[in-house]
C-alpha cells in the first residue's frame, strides 16, 4: 500500500473527513469559494478506500458536491473540485448508480457544458462518466439518455493533449455502444 493511501486511512481514522466536510460547508455559506474548493479537494483525495468512501458519503458529501455544482456552477475550480469527488466516489457501485439517478450525473453534464474549456473538468468529468459505467449497464443508459457521450466527443475535441482522459473517453464509448446494441 502506497504512503499516501496509509496517510488517507490514518486522517480517517483521526476524524478529519467530517472536519474537512465542515471546512467545505462553512466555506461555501460563508462565499470563501477558494477555501471551499480546496477543502473539497483535499476531500477527493482521501477517498482512496471503500470504507472512507462510505463515511465521506454518510456525511454529506454528495450534497454538497451537488450545491456546489448547482450554486457556484460559473467558478470552474470549486465544478472541478466537485467532479473529481464523483469520479474518486464512483468506484462504488452503489454510490456510482445514485449519482446517476439523483441529478448529480445532470448537473455533472451542465457543468462540463459550461467550462468545455478546462482540461481538469473535461478529464474528471470523463473519468466519472467512465467510472460511472463500469460494470453497470443501468448507468450506460443513463449517461446516453442525458446525452453524456456527446460531452465526451466535445472533451476529446476540445482536450486532444490530455491522452488519459481520452483513454477513459474511448473505453467509456466502447462501453455506450456495446448497451446500446443490447438495448436495440
Amino acid at each position: 500500500m502506497s504512503c499516501a493511501h496509509d496517510n488517507a486511512k490514518e486522517f480517517h481514522l483521526l476524524g478529519i473527513v467530517p472536519l474537512l466536510l465542515e471546512v467545505t460547508k462553512f466555506s461555501m455559506e460563508s462565499n470563501e469559494i477558494k477555501l471551499a474548493s480546496a477543502a473539497m479537494s483535499a476531500t477527493r483525495v482521501l477517498a482512496v478506500n471503500d470504507e472512507i468512501v462510505q463515511a465521506l458519503v454518510a456525511s454529506g458529501l454528495l450534497d454538497l458536491c451537488q450545491e456546489a455544482l448547482k450554486k457556484y456552477a460559473s467558478n470552474a475550480s470549486l465544478v472541478a473540485s466537485a467532479i473529481g469527488v464523483f469520479r474518486n466516489v464512483s468506484g462504488n457501485d452503489e454510490i456510482k448508480s445514485h449519482l446517476c439517478t439523483n441529478g448529480s450525473l445532470q448537473q455533472m453534464l451542465l457543468a462540463m457544458k459550461l467550462h468545455m474549456d478546462s482540461p481538469t473538468i473535461a478529464e474528471h468529468g470523463c473519468g466519472t462518466l467512465a467510472a460511472m459505467a463500469l460494470r453497470k449497464t443501468e448507468n450506460v443508459q443513463h449517461i446516453f439518455d442525458c446525452d453524456g457521450h456527446n460531452s465526451m466527443v466535445v472533451a476529446m475535441k476540445r482536450h486532444p493533449a490530455v491522452s488519459d482522459k481520452i483513454y477513459r473517453t474511448i473505453v467509456i464509448m466502447k462501453n455506450l455502444k456495446v448497451a446500446n446494441n443490447i438495448t436495440n
